[in-house]
């Protein structure tokens, strides 16, 4: 058994036009000989729509998102809510700095010749602000921008990184329980023997399915 032909031509692909943040995924997961990830591939490819080979992508991409999270999926519990704490401070100081001294600024976009991308309001002539208006061009004031961003951002660190303590395979624990959720998501089955499979590929570890189900149920996944 070799890969399924998709993957292989994903991984033909790769070889002759390389992405660089797939390389080094593709080096321990694309491996034509062995049979384990082999498997493994035929199983993905049996819970996907496999008119093309755009879901092979679509699952590298997911893996890589899996294993480069942001920084703050790193922090602590406390670190975080520090954080958050900061975040919503300095923001709720910024805006309240600018409404107060009439600073405050609308953000528009603009797809003319002239005038193409996003740009102030305010710094417009009369007539040009006038011509906007008539456009119903869509404006965001720039601290109702501000609230949307840091409202996004705490509602990311409150939920977004997954639970658990640093450890010696922190990174591989985080990767099986993101790729456990994604899998719930996609598929609504947790897939445990390809996460196995694939976390042991990747980080050299010598997890077990059983292993997988203990880790899930020692920390429930967040909906």
């Amino acid at each position: 058994m070799g890969l399924p032909l998709q993957v292989e031509v994903v991984r033909l692909q790769l070889k002759k036009f390389p992405r660089p943040e797939l390389v080094a995924i593709a080096s321990k997961l694309l491996i034509p000989s062995d049979q384990d990830l082999c498997s493994t591939w035929v199983t993905i490819e049996n819970y996907s729509n496999t008119v093309d080979e755009l879901w092979v992508w679509a699952y590298l991409n997911k893996v890589s998102d899996c294993l480069n999270v942001p920084r703050y999926h790193n922090l602590n519990k406390k670190d975080r809510k520090e954080l958050i704490e900061d975040i919503q401070s300095i923001s709720k100081e910024l805006v309240m700095k600018l409404t107060v001294n009439d600073l405050d600024v609308t953000l528009i976009h603009s797809n003319g010749i002239n005038f193409n991308g996003f740009f102030l309001y305010e710094d417009f002539g009369e007539s040009n602000q006038i011509e906007i208006d008539q456009l119903n061009t869509n404006k965001l004031l720039v601290s109702s921008l501000i609230t949307k961003i840091v409202s996004r951002a705490v509602e990311k660190i409150d939920q977004e990184p997954m639970p658990g303590k640093k450890g010696k395979n922190s990174e591989a624990v985080r990767f099986i329980r993101m790729m456990v959720a994604h899998h719930m998501w996609s598929y609504r089955t947790p897939l445990n023997k390809v996460v196995v499979n694939f976390a042991n590929a990747l980080f050299g570890t010598s997890y077990s399915e059983s292993d997988i189900s203990n880790l899930i149920k020692r920390q429930p996944l967040q909906s």
